[in-house]
């Protein structure tokens, strides 16, 4: 999983925080009045809606893939949002370049440029460093190796799940998140969540419980949908474990872009390791089923599915970069909350493009997971909220932190 920050923030400079004020979507303990009123709460919550649009319609164009030309090579299709993703290491590369030369065009020598480097470029108690000797980063580069890997399985693990489940039971499952997220953010970052949150959190998870057993009744009775999904308990496991690392992933990538190099160097960092570790892991396990991909015209166009692969890999990298800046924002429980009213946008492919009606089980899901989602919105903000900032001292620009 951001953004309503500049994108090309540099982590040689205080920009590398990106965004001058984080506001929380539940600031002011939750007071409804405000967020009517307030058009920074609004456009949070917009954001959120807007990001769970575009992650339903790239669940979308991977289900038509599998569907429709048979492609069931989670790995390789992510490897194509990876290879983006790493772009936003050219903006960042540069950056940090342009400055190199206008400090060494200043006249400093070396001890007085890397004094003044560390004086005015950095933020207090910051430590760099070195990425091959190429980049300067906020973060360990072994923090993003880590992060990438947790992201590249995943992907894998929910995208294996469309061969076997439906894009409804998926994307309901993602829902795992939320506790994931909870615990990590209440552990390490000591959240403060009340009887409200988990009442919340409760329901979600009574709603997945209702979709299991609405998929175990579906194969018990052989359903049309049960041709083409044969092994859905299979599919709803593969789903729910993808949910819980997202869930951790959206921890360490909200710890990531608010505390260390911010939004471009997140993402740059998660593209090029992403893009080794999949290209790597495809070519162990998928290259039979990219070649046959590659080569068959009797499930569909080479053309066709160039096009949704494209399709699947721009709705998705322009939803990992939204929500690198919804981190900046707000949470990242918020976000996967944000990300479960997907669950309309899946319903209704599901219906058109798939031909498949749910059972009266998972519309009873879908409604649990939902009013879950409202009850926990309802609870005062569980986050102790750090405010950065910039502030003009002595003529000179500052950053300034503090907590609400």
């Amino acid at each position: 999983m951001v953004v309503a920050a500049s994108s090309d923030a540099d982590a040689n400079t205080t920009d590398a925080f990106n965004s001058p004020v984080i506001v929380s979507v539940n600031d002011y303990s939750g007071d409804a009045s405000f967020l009517c009123a307030s058009s920074n709460g609004w456009k949070v919550l917009l954001f959120g809606q807007a990001l769970s649009f575009l992650l339903a319609s790239g669940g979308a164009a991977q289900a038509t893939l599998h569907f429709q030309c048979n492609l069931s090579a989670p790995t390789f299709a992510s490897s194509i949002i990876y290879l983006l993703l790493s772009l936003n290491l050219i903006p960042l590369y540069l950056k940090q370049r342009r400055n190199k030369l206008l400090h060494r065009s200043s006249g400093l020598n070396d001890t007085e440029r890397d004094s003044d480097v560390t004086q005015q470029q950095q933020p207090q108690d910051s430590q760099r460093y070195s990425f091959c000797n190429v980049l300067s980063l906020e973060a360990s580069p072994w923090a993003y190796l880590g992060i990438a890997f947790l992201d590249v399985e995943a992907n894998y693990m929910t995208l294996l799940a469309y061969r076997y489940t439906t894009i409804t039971s998926i994307t309901l499952f993602d829902a795992l998140a939320i506790p994931s997220a909870m615990i990590l953010s209440w552990t390490f970052l000591k959240r403060r969540y009340t009887s409200v949150h988990y009442c919340g959190v409760i329901i979600c998870m009574a709603g997945i419980v209702y979709n299991v057993l609405a998929d175990y009744e579906t194969d018990l009775h052989h359903t049309t949908s049960n041709v083409e999904y044969p092994n859905k308990l299979l599919g709803d496991v593969l789903a729910m474990c993808g949910g819980i690392v997202y869930g951790a992933n959206d921890f360490l990538a909200e710890t990531a872009v608010r505390k260390f190099g911010g939004p471009t160097e997140f993402l740059g960092m998660l593209g090029l390791f992403g893009l080794l570790i999949s290209i790597l892991q495809a070519f162990l396990l998928e290259r039979h089923e990219i070649v046959e991909f590659f080569q068959q015209g009797h499930a569909c166009s080479i053309p066709s599915g160039v096009g949704l692969l494209i399709a699947y890999a721009v709705t998705n990298t322009t939803s990992y970069v939204g929500a690198s800046r919804f981190l900046t924002m707000s949470e990242a429980t918020f976000l996967n909350l944000s990300f479960l009213t997907g669950d309309f946008w899946s319903l209704a492919f599901s219906i058109v493009a798939e031909r498949i009606v749910p059972t009266p089980l998972f519309f009873v899901a879908l409604t649990l997971t939902i009013s879950g989602v409202v009850i926990y919105e309802i609870g005062p903000s569980p986050v102790r909220e750090e405010r950065v900032g910039y502030e003009n001292v002595n003529g000179e620009t500052e950053l300034t932190r503090g907590l609400d």
